[in-house]
């Protein structure tokens, strides 16, 4: 159907020439970035995120949508839902840098995990040790504005 798969590493190239050219990018944005990520918080304890999906929503002006699939009661079954969309070209300033974008990420799919938290896959450890200098005190988040655009 005319997807193709990127590897995880060193395809940002290739991930800049499909926004370039109007295709939709698909990124799993919920894992442990390391050292180099962006410190947010989610869930109430800092966590390394990766900046990527901050990063080609504000260099190629691409809307970034949160979308979260769920289990529907038979094996193969799954609901699909946009939780949020921003769009940079006409984002409030609050959603301006790679920090407050990646922030604003993890609180909605916080709020989703929140709602379903049996749907969440908790085999990953979001919370890997995050240096002390390198934590960011929580801002409040504008989940719930006009920014904010939930799926009917």
């Amino acid at each position: 159907m005319g997807q193709r798969l990127l590897p995880k590493t060193d395809s940002a190239g290739q991930a800049d020439e499909v926004l370039e050219t109007g295709g939709i990018l698909g990124i799993l944005g919920d894992q442990h970035a390391g050292r180099k990520g962006c410190i947010v918080d989610f869930l109430g304890r800092p966590a390394s995120c990766h900046k990527a999906l901050a990063l080609f929503a504000l260099l190629h002006r691409a809307p970034l949508l949160v979308a979260t699939c769920s289990r529907a009661g038979r094996p193969l079954y799954f609901t699909m839902r946009m939780d949020a969309v921003i769009n940079p070209v006409d984002n409030p300033t609050e959603y301006s840098s790679v920090e407050d974008i990646t922030q604003w990420y993890n609180a909605v799919l916080e709020r989703r995990i929140r709602e379903q938290p049996e749907q969440y896959w908790w085999l990953h450890d979001r919370w890997k040790e995050v240096p002390a200098g390198r934590r960011r005190k929580r801002k409040a988040t504008a989940v719930g504005t006009e920014a904010e655009r939930p799926a009917a």
